[in-house]
């Protein structure tokens, strides 16, 4: 979980399967956002950079940062759910990518 100081907060461990996407547990990680619709900086940030150290971890790409909204909309579904309540993934993905690459750029300097 994310405070909005940006705190990380870990929720169940990544050994357990997850609770937040009906029918697509199993093979997700979720990541959740204090708050409901207005976001701090802070936040945004460490919760994109908690993403990209899940891709870099999983081997996975930005583009896989998936949305609780978008897993039923994929679907055809009625989503069940709102969040991430703000409304461009797209932007998320791309500072998702930023990190990532950022990463990548420090790790080969060690």
């Amino acid at each position: 979980m994310k405070e909005f100081d940006g705190a990380v907060w870990e929720g169940r461990p990544l050994k357990r399967v997850g609770a937040h996407v009906q029918g697509d547990n199993k093979d997700t990680v979720g990541v959740c956002l204090v708050g409901n619709e207005h976001f701090s900086c802070n936040q945004i940030d460490a919760g994109a950079e908690l993403a990209a150290q899940l891709c870099r971890r999983f081997g996975l790409k930005s583009d896989d940062v998936v949305g609780h909204r978008e897993y039923w909309l994929k679907r055809g579904e009625t989503p069940l759910k709102t969040c991430p309540n703000f409304n461009d993934m797209d932007l998320f993905r791309k500072v998702v990518a930023g990190f990532m690459v950022n990463s990548e750029a420090t790790d080969g300097n060690n």
